[in-house]
């Protein structure tokens, strides 16, 4: 099914792809609501360079009638260079693909589909997000009592609540800034890392900030929710959210990398990954992400996750509500204050950087994907962006 546009509104990687989605949240700025939300992606990480599409390429989409398809995409993809690895537009509905472009191939000159499985990064917070919402659901959790009720594995500080883990209100220290912590994760990559390990990396740092202060986006809050759902269920992290999501909704590209087998994720460009080869051992990376950011999904898969959400598969309406309020980051996703109101998330990994927007209105999800994080076509993501907002 394609959708007419009629009108436009104006507008973990680990060091990898920082670059690539703060500028994106930059630009969309109703996605993130304020520069704080800019650090969404600090857990993300890449260092790369930025290789820009050409302006005159994108359409004018604010006077363009055109429809949401494959032409549509096809036209804002026109002129973006890749050098190396593949980047994917997609926009799906219920109906299905309404329409998809790509720009590039992997290493047999395949292009990605919709169908296609991508390391996604932070996206896998929604899905931490939505398992604990599950289990205040269940009165197993009460979202505004001290997270160290629950969590015993773990040192966290006695006031901060589990609210605060999911909203990135907490002070922690976020992991992935921690001196020295990408070399040892990339420096061992049959390493299988834990919570635990992680959270000796910064024994010795104290809060950034006092609790519900201010937002601080922190890889080590998501980290401790995902012992937090171990140790309330018994149950591993990944076994959980696969019976309380992946399973029920019927999600074939959705699994935790390094914990679950699934579909192999679209190949990354030779040399994505500093220091290797080909398509890598993700071992040490994924295991370190874990609840954080180490899940792999398509477009399709992330339409129905959306989908699903919002029609109240998942979670009650109450908490739907909670999830979503505020300007910025909620619980477990970033908003937007468009009118037609669009939510998601970004993330990325060494190799991989992928956004994704829904847009509550119309039940339609845009994804973007790429192998190549330092590939940054930011003016046709805004808008691909801005023309799902539109839709009716």
């Amino acid at each position: 099914m394609s959708r007419r546009i009629n009108r436009v509104l104006s507008a973990w990687t680990m060091s990898v792809a920082l670059a690539l989605l703060a500028l994106v949240s930059t630009l969309v700025v109703s996605c993130t609501g304020s520069v704080e939300a800019d650090d969404d992606t600090r857990g993300d990480a890449t260092t790369s360079t930025t290789v820009e599409s050409s302006p005159s390429s994108a359409p004018d989409v604010a006077s363009s009638d055109a429809e949401l398809d494959d032409e549509f995409l096809a036209d804002l993809l026109a002129g973006v260079t890749v050098p190396d690895g593949a980047i994917l537009f997609a926009v799906v509905d219920n109906d299905g693909t309404v329409g998809q472009a790509t720009v590039g191939s992997d290493g047999n000159g395949e292009a990605p589909t919709p169908g296609d499985p991508f390391r996604v990064g932070s996206i896998t917070k929604v899905f931490t997000a939505i398992t604990i919402l599950t289990l205040v659901d269940q009165d197993v959790i009460d979202l505004d009592s001290p997270a160290a009720d629950y969590v015993t594995r773990l040192s966290l500080p006695a006031d901060v609540t589990v609210r605060d883990l999911l909203r990135h209100r907490s002070g922690i220290y976020n992991v992935t800034d921690s001196p020295g912590f990408f070399d040892q994760v990339m420096g061992t990559p049959d390493r299988v890392w834990t919570p635990e390990a992680q959270m000796e990396m910064i024994a010795d740092r104290d809060q950034v900030f006092e609790r519900d202060s201010q937002f601080g986006y922190s890889n080590t809050n998501y980290l401790a929710l995902g012992v937090l759902i171990e140790e309330v269920t018994g149950v591993d992290y990944h076994e959980v959210v696969r019976s309380r999501i992946i399973d029920p909704l019927g999600m074939p590209s959705t699994y935790l990398d390094g914990f679950e087998d699934g579909p192999t994720p679209f190949d990354p460009y030779e040399g994505a990954v500093p220091g290797r080869d080909g398509q890598h051992d993700y071992t040490s990376l994924a295991s370190a992400a874990w609840a954080a950011g180490g899940m792999v999904s398509s477009a399709s898969d992330l339409h129905r996750l959306f989908s699903a959400l919002y029609t109240g598969d998942i979670v009650s309406a109450e908490l739907l509500a909670d999830m979503t309020a505020g300007d910025a980051y909620g619980l477990g996703v970033e908003l937007s204050d468009w009118p037609n109101g669009l939510v998601g998330h970004g993330g990325a990994i060494p190799g991989y950087g992928a956004f994704v927007r829904y847009s509550v209105d119309s039940d339609v999800t845009a994804f973007f994907a790429t192998t190549n994080p330092s590939i940054n076509p930011q003016r046709e993501i805004v808008a691909v962006v801005q023309a799902v907002a539109a839709l009716d």
